[in-house]
């Protein structure tokens, strides 16, 4: 079997494991940490890892590709498949409601309505102004309007028993009508101020027009019709007055018929410790409206609290099937954040610090420091065991680095190899990780199985294999 069937074999290992875990745990579904360890038990590398989600990807597209036709059964069938690699993703979640809603309305099956309500609440948990999801669901839980047929049968009955005295006064009346208005004793309707306030009216409404936009006002310095180019990010949220943003790229990638948001770039930590963070992102268009709203977690709850002058790696990428608008800029606020502000100036006890090797020879101006903020070995979901780890990364070197790969190495207490795993400090898809730089790699990795006893025991060493 080649390298390529043992990365596909183990990839569908880990779905099959994440259905029959999910199917058990339907009262408490599984987290992303919790697919993290499960992938890291069965030894899914950090490539292995992001081929099971751009599967992901591919399930959300075809699910929302076969909804555009009107195909429902395999749109749900495709997005019921990416809603187990990313379990309540909003996206997926808001895709799969809008497919049980329109099967509704086409087959008028209670089941699809209750499907259609549930998603859409769990979009409601995570964002309640969920503007698709407010819509399915009172557009379902609507009454319909019912008609007073005895009232529109009198209305009926009284009008056909009074039509001949209702049509001559309607016949009088008309006739009155036309003389007034053919009368040269009647004022012309210019002399009345009617046009007068009708062009204030419009001048009031054009400027309240003009003070909107200019809340907005496009940026002349984008090329709109370029294939590729660069938009500014804003910060308004006071809340996040804490975190410093350090743009690394901005861009708009377009295509024939669809296009690609892809952010990268860090929040440094400033006078606040983060517990908890998740990003609300507004992109709009060049006349000021909003084309798209998304939400990205950066923080979970249950990672290790970060402080201050951390660095926080922050990239998106969204990709719409559909023609590209004028995306003139994007606004960033928070949607949850859990932080401490610091009154005053607080110093941390230095973490101790790890000692690294290089696979090859360390290049000349390149060079880091590890320190251990975290590390523990416990016992799995599966049975194996894993080792949560938090390390500080430091840029001692001269250079900005904008990948750099680590081995880790576990042994026993007879100073036996056990097992080895790779994982990125800096990835080809997050921002450089520049000079004096600090950024928090927190992982999860299995380690082979041991007895619980020897757990405590088990030591690891970290080495760089790869560094650019």
């Amino acid at each position: 079997m080649t390298n390529k069937d043992n990365d596909q074999q183990r990839q569908r290992e880990f779905i099959e494991k994440l259905l029959a875990v999910q199917q058990k745990r339907q009262d408490k579904p599984l987290s992303k940490n919790d697919q993290q360890e499960i992938a890291a038990q069965i030894g899914l590398s950090d490539a292995d890892w992001q081929a099971v989600q751009e599967t992901y990807k591919a399930h959300l597209l075809r699910g929302r590709g076969f909804l555009s036709h009107q195909n429902y059964d395999d749109a749900i069938a495709e997005l019921e498949q990416a809603n187990v690699l990313d379990y309540n993703s909003i996206d997926t979640t808001a895709t799969l409601a809008q497919a049980h809603f329109e099967r509704f309305r086409e087959y008028a099956d209670k089941k699809d309505k209750e499907a259609a309500i549930s998603y859409s609440k769990i979009c409601l948990n995570q964002n309640p102004s969920h503007n698709q999801s407010l819509k399915i669901i009172s557009d379902l839980k609507r009454k319909p309007r019912k008609i007073n047929t005895q009232i529109v049968t009198k209305r009926k009955s009284y009008i056909e028993r009074n039509l001949f005295i209702i049509l001559p006064l309607i016949i009088v009346f008309g006739i009155l009508a036309f003389f007034f208005l053919n009368s040269p004793n009647r004022v012309k309707q210019e002399e009345f101020p009617v046009a007068e306030s009708t062009e204030e009216i419009n001048i009031n409404i054009d400027e309240e027009i003009k003070k909107v936009a200019s809340d907005y006002p496009p940026n002349k310095n984008i090329d709109f019709n370029a294939n590729e180019y660069e938009i500014p990010i804003e910060i308004t949220d006071p809340k996040l007055k804490n975190l410093e943003w350090q743009t690394e790229s901005a861009l708009v990638t377009k295509y024939n018929e669809s296009y690609k948001v892809e952010l990268i770039g860090d929040f440094l930590v400033k006078n606040a410790e983060i517990n908890q963070l998740k990003i609300k992102l507004e992109l709009f268009d060049d006349k000021g409206e909003i084309i798209r709203t998304t939400y990205e977690e950066v923080v979970k709850e249950s990672d290790l609290t970060l402080r201050k002058d951390d660095l926080i790696p922050f990239q998106v990428m969204k990709y719409e099937k559909t023609i590209a608008p004028n995306i003139a800029k994007v606004v960033i606020s928070s949607s949850v954040i859990e932080q401490e502000e610091l009154n005053e100036a607080l110093t941390y006890e230095p973490s101790p610090k790890i000692p690294v090797t290089w696979a090859q020879k360390r290049p000349q101006n390149t060079d880091i420091q590890l320190r251990e903020r975290q590390s523990n070995f416990s016992e799995g979901i599966l049975g194996n065991g894993f080792h949560r780890i938090t390390l500080e990364i430091e840029n001692t070197g001269n250079a900005s680095i904008s990948l750099l790969k680590f081995q880790f190495s576990w042994f026993n207490s007879a100073k036996k190899l056990l097992g080895t795993e790779v994982r990125y400090g800096v990835s080809g898809s997050t921002s450089k990780l520049k000079r004096n730089q600090i950024r928090i790699l927190s992982t999860t990795m299995a380690v082979p199985k041991v007895k619980e006893e020897e757990l405590s025991k088990l030591t690891y060493q970290v080495e760089v294999i790869e560094v650019k």
